[in-house]
């Protein structure tokens, strides 16, 4: 016996197919919204570690990462102040 909602449901579908499509997206964004927390909690227990460690961990990744960056573009910053002086001194 067929469920008394089953065909609302399916007539709903086949009347509004963008509130359809609309939902599967919403699905889709809040699953890859949910993929790093699960990933990092899954990677730490396979691993063997507590929870605190890995998050440890990834911060101090994290740092680096940032430190990193931030040097590479005040370097990159820096040599085209220097390009401009340089060509800014041979226009005059």
């Amino acid at each position: 016996m067929a469920l008394p909602f089953g065909g609302a449901f399916l007539f709903l579908e086949a009347a509004m197919p963008h509130r359809s499509l609309k939902l599967n997206a919403e699905i889709a964004s809040e699953a890859m919204k949910a993929a790093p927390p699960v990933t990092v909690t899954a990677t730490a227990l396979a691993a063997g570690w507590s929870l605190n460690n890995f998050i440890g961990l990834a911060t101090l990744v994290y740092i680096i990462l940032q430190a990193g960056y931030l040097l590479w573009k005040w370097r990159r910053d820096w040599q085209k102040e220097r390009a401009d002086r340089h060509t800014c001194k041979g226009t005059e």
